[in-house]
């Protein structure tokens, strides 16, 4: 951003920018996609070249907007920017271009109260640089691309930074294979390039939801997502990552997640930043959890009387219908291109409701009690005695981990300390166990089909290749993540979470809304049993670091998991912790 050079120094650089400008026109002029011609970013400088230049822009074209400045270098609403309007003549000055660029590394509860219209604006207001989180690169799908561009232009082809996608390219297409990926957990993970793709849906969750915070205002009349292309993936810290697609043109992500919140017809359900005891995104049963709830309508529901219905499903998928209720709603339509329902809906939650993902769902009926636009949004309930069935019939051990015990105990589950002559479902272990009894623990595992659920670390790695278990030492550690558009380091947990989310995906990312905090990780993960991934970090240059590790051991399973402990007290750390050892763990079935 900003203008380094003076072009109006001399008479060259003046006819330099003049012709430049001229030919881009000419260039663009007939691209579908092209919306504005912008002449600097962030600088706010005029002078009369800069009025002459946006004359002849708009001459050339006239269809398009023609603006002199984007950002203005300190954003607000009080930035009055230069501009031609489409089929006008005249330069105006009621046109503000707001930039809100910057990200954390997680998704910003604050960001749904930023981008907000002022009442008193009159204005074209543009959001122009909105956030910038980022997501990773498909290493693997641009390293097959430049294998098939080598292949065409023969082996004398290199390309400056061919290395860098090929070889983390092979190294996650041997992880893959290694560990069974295709159909284990979800199913989402189908080839390596779904790795970093589905590590990538935090990047489509935070961008699609500033999206539709800002269409959800119909004062806000344009927006465009911040978007830097990468570096080339050898330029250390100062590349830039937060662009939708990434350099061979991958979207980062699953686009489906961005497609529902940019819906043109929605019913909009937005959690609120806590406040005065209301308010938030994560709950015990004695919380109160309150929403913004809008109507996005771009000109395509009629203006008239409408119905409302929202209902609650709770985090074992459950409605509750006691939450049910029914609101009028009178849709303005024209020129309204969305409107409040409600600015503060506040609900009670129950001791009844199972912890986890909790919904609460919208659908908009029409008299003829058609649906004709629905929306939803979550909170995470931390309940653990709404688990009790999920324990039914099922005994467990507990091995010096006294979080764990509490929370089995919590949700009223059969469990005892460890005892070596007893046969359980599962065992859950901590600690630093002798050699007699972990033999005995994999004895439970191999021969009665036991689940092992361990508390993933150092000890545990050596105790495990000293039993043969692992084949290799586990060398590293770690899952960090960084935010804003140089940020790095991307995560997601597969099936695991079960499958009330939104959309029906079963796999949440390490960078959205849903997590405490960072991952962590380890890698290399071998053994000379089967093993199967169910959370993979990735990171550049070449990083990859195993979230939630399973190894088929005998008739049972062990599972290595060093991320979101059970004892940090988080709703999802909960969910993870009882889903592990209340699910079937699906694997590789062909």
């Amino acid at each position: 951003g900003q203008t380094s050079y003076d072009v109006t120094a001399n008479a060259f650089s003046a006819a330099l920018m003049r012709e430049k400008i001229r030919r881009m026109v000419l260039r663009d002029r007939n691209h579908p996609s092209l919306i504005i011609y912008n002449l600097c970013n962030e600088d706010a400088v005029w002078y009369s070249l800069r009025q002459e230049v946006m004359e002849e822009m708009h001459r050339l074209d006239e269809t398009r907007l023609v603006v002199n400045t984007s950002g203005g270098n300190n954003g607000g609403y009080a930035v009055a920017i230069q501009h031609i309007r489409p089929y006008e003549s005249a330069i105006r000055m009621d046109f503000t271009d707001n930039h809100t660029v910057g990200a954390t590394t997680f998704f910003a509860e604050k960001d749904f109260n930023i981008h907000v219209p002022n009442d008193q604006q009159t204005s074209i207001m543009y959001w122009g640089e909105v956030k910038c989180y980022v997501g990773p690169e498909n290493w693997y799908e641009i390293g097959k691309a430049f294998n098939g561009i080598k292949a065409t232009k023969g082996s004398g082809y290199k390309g400056y930074n061919y290395s860098y996608y090929l070889d983390f390219g092979r190294k996650i297409e041997a992880f893959f294979t290694k560990h069974n990926m295709k159909g284990c957990g979800s199913g989402v993970i189908q080839s390596p390039g779904d790795i970093s793709k589905t590590a990538g849906n935090g990047k489509m969750y935070n961008d699609g939801r500033n999206a539709q915070n800002i269409l959800s205002y119909d004062k806000a009349d344009g927006y465009a997502i911040n978007a830097w292309s990468g570096g080339n993936g050898l330029e250390g810290t100062s590349g830039w990552y937060s662009g939708i697609v990434d350099d061979g043109r991958n979207v980062k992500g699953d686009p489906a997640i961005y497609a529902y919140y940019t819906r043109p017809v929605q019913i909009v359900i937005q959690r609120k930043i806590a406040a005065d005891g209301i308010g938030g995104k994560t709950f015990d049963v004695s919380g109160k959890p309150a929403f913004k709830i809008k109507l996005i309508n771009q000109g395509l529901l009629p203006a008239g009387n409408y119905k409302l219905v929202l209902r609650l499903k709770d985090g074992a998928g459950k409605y509750d219908e006691s939450y049910r209720e029914e609101i009028s709603v009178l849709v303005a339509a024209g020129n309204v291109f969305a409107q409040d329902i409600r600015t503060n809906y506040a609900i009670m939650l129950k001791e009844n409701l199972r912890g986890g993902f909790v919904t609460l769902e919208g659908e908009l009926y029409n008299t003829e009690n058609k649906k004709v636009a629905d929306g939803a949004e979550q909170i995470l309930l931390t309940n653990r005695p709404g688990f009790k069935d999920s324990f039914k019939g099922l005994t467990g051990e507990v091995y010096e981990w006294a979080d764990a015990k509490t929370a089995l105990e919590n949700a009223n589950a059969a469990v005892a300390d460890f005892d070596p002559k007893v046969v359980s479902h599962y065992i859950v272990a901590a600690g630093t166990p002798d050699d007699i009894t972990l033999n005995a623990m994999l004895s439970k595992v191999k021969n009665n089909g036991a689940t092992l659920l361990v508390k993933f670390d150092t000890i545990w790695a050596e105790k495990l290749k000293s039993k043969g278990v692992l084949s290799a030492d586990v060398t590293e550690w770690g899952a960090p993540q960084s935010g804003h558009w140089k940020g790095n380091g991307f995560g997601y947990i597969d099936y695991l979470v079960g499958s009330t989310g939104i959309l029906d995906i079963q796999t949440i990312s390490t960078t959205a809304w849903e997590v405490p905090g960072n991952p962590n990780g380890f890698y290399p993960f071998e053994s000379n049993y089967p093993t199967h991934v169910y959370g993979t970090y990735v990171a550049r240059p070449d990083v990859l670091r195993v979230l939630i590790g399973v190894i088929d051991y005998g008739k049972g399973k062990i599972v290595l998991d060093p991320t979101y402990p059970v004892d940090d007290h988080h709703p999802l750390n909960d969910l993870l912790f009882y889903n592990i050892l209340t699910m079937k763990i699906k694997i590789n079935e062909g």
